[in-house]
This record gives structure tokens, sequence and C-alpha cells, in this order.
């Protein structure tokens, strides 16, 4: 559809993120699961161009809260 940026819904966006991160974290497409920090580091990279930018550091942060409470 040609969207970019906050053209694309809010929504899309946090899908697209959590399900990039679930599959590498579970190695669903590679076969071999990759460490959360892994993941967060690739998620990271792509900020900007393939993940919304505050969505990804946002992310961040609601992972790192749930490594401190379990």
């Amino acid at each position: 559809m040609g969207l970019k940026g906050e053209e694309i819904p809010l929504l899309s966006r946090i899908v697209t993120l959590v399900e990039a991160y679930d599959a590498m974290v579970s190695g669903f497409y590679s076969g071999s699961p990759l460490e959360k920090e892994e993941a967060l580091a690739i998620i990271e990279a792509g900020a900007g161009s393939q993940f919304d930018p505050r969505l990804a550091w946002a992310f961040r942060g609601f992972i790192a809260a749930g490594e401190k409470v379990g």
C-alpha cells in the first residue's frame, strides 16, 4: 500500500515488532533460538528502518521490566 512511518497503523507496527522478536527467540525461522539480548540488538539495529524507533526502545524497556518481575 506504500505506507511509511506514521502512516502505518500503530497496531501493525506493534505486531510487526512483537512477531519478529518472538520468531527470533523461539527459533521459528532459523531453527536455533537467539538469546533475548541478541534479539533486542537486532531490533535496535532495525529501529528507524524496519521497526518504529520509539516502539523499539519501549519494547526493550518492556522486556527488561518483565525480567525484573519474574
